[in-house]
């Protein structure tokens, strides 16, 4: 489980320290690229840049948590729904840090963007789309195609996560990999969305 050594007397937790503490190396680095670009996301899209740079500075905080333990870890909390139910270990720290997170008093809808950052979710809301693109296409992030999205970026918010969903999607098809039903749920509800987040 997330420490709580890191609680100041106040009561209030100091996230970057509680990062440090359990990343280090090119994954914390890369939570930080990851939580400077939402914030720059989310100042363009209207969004609290403060709520994204936290939720994307802790979106990997379980990430090399091993598998046994995160299983563990989904039933001692309890969890269930699409994102652990059945359990696809690549993407079990998302939901498990979540929870965890919410625990240890992270606003609600930050949560919901840390369990949604690997897969999307249909009706996912402003700040998760932002810290899932963020995510993929962070500064340190080299693949092909990827300068494209980054200049691709805005100003629609729904057609920026569109695009870069697809191209999360396109990529695991061409390696032959699964697809999570979440991830085809995402892209389904997204296919449907114009450029301004209504629907076609």
């Amino acid at each position: 489980m997330l420490r709580r050594e890191t609680h100041r007397p106040d009561g209030v937790v100091p996230w970057d320290e509680l990062v440090a503490s359990h990343l280090d190396g090119p994954r914390l680095e890369h939570s930080r690229r990851t939580a400077a670009f939402a914030a720059d996301l989310a100042r363009r899209f209207g969004l609290d840049p403060s709520a994204a740079y936290r939720a994307a500075l802790l979106h990997d905080i379980d990430k090399g948590v091993p598998a046994a333990q995160l299983l563990d870890r989904v039933r001692r909390l309890g969890l269930t729904g699409e994102l652990v139910e059945p359990p696809w270990p690549e993407i079990l720290h998302g939901p498990v840090a979540a929870a965890e997170l919410m625990a240890l008093g992270l606003d609600p809808e930050e949560a919901a963007a840390i369990a949604e950052h690997t897969t999307g979710r249909a009706g996912m809301g402003p700040l998760s789309m932002v810290v899932y693109v963020a995510d993929k296409i962070e500064p340190g992030r080299d693949y092909e195609g990827v300068e494209a999205l980054r200049r691709d970026v805005g100003p629609d918010l729904v057609g920026t996560m569109r695009r870069v969903m697809t191209d999360q999607v396109a990529h695991m098809l061409r390696r032959g990999a699964p697809v999570h039903p979440t991830s085809l749920g995402t892209w389904n509800w997204l296919s449907t969305k114009g450029e301004d987040g209504a629907g076609r």
